[in-house]
């Protein structure tokens, strides 16, 4: 929310919450106005007319709700916030085990039941090396970073 915040040069206040249940129910109670909120924890809402959606905040729109735009069509180009997942290994782990760790992991992906999992779980897989991924961590820590910065916000 910092980030739109930044980009439509807008203030809005803080609510933190333990969790998507509770924020999502006082959105739908009126005690929020507004949400940024994984797709899939709101799409049963917005399709029964509970909730109205502004946009997606990826630069794809969302297959299951294709009229909603995406942030950046909305006229704030260049936003984007993805929810992604990764594997990860202990700092130190020899590269020969993170080479084999990262080609297996590709090749799972590659499954037809895994590809089915994903699809169950409204998840769109994008294996890449463990050097893509770090590149991807580096990139997304400078980003936020500063987006944090920005935003003044401090760790409680």
């Amino acid at each position: 929310m910092a980030m739109f915040m930044r980009m439509a040069d807008i203030k809005m206040q803080h609510v933190p919450y333990k969790g998507m249940g509770p924020a999502i129910s006082d959105l739908m109670g009126g005690q929020v106005d507004a949400l940024i909120s994984p797709t899939a924890s709101v799409a049963g809402h917005i399709k029964s007319g509970q909730l109205r959606a502004l946009g997606v905040t990826t630069t794809e729109r969302y297959p299951l709700l294709p009229d909603l735009p995406t942030i950046a069509e909305t006229g704030f180009g260049g936003y984007q916030m993805e929810i992604w997942h990764g594997l990860v290994a202990p700092a130190g782990t020899p590269a020969s085990v993170v080479l084999l760790l990262s080609k297996q992991v590709q090749e799972i992906m590659q499954l037809p039941e895994m590809k089915d999992k994903f699809s169950q779980m409204d998840a769109t897989p994008a294996p890449n090396t463990s050097v893509q991924f770090a590149q991807q961590i580096g990139r997304e820590i400078a980003k936020w970073r500063k987006i944090v910065q920005e935003a003044g916000i401090v760790g409680e």
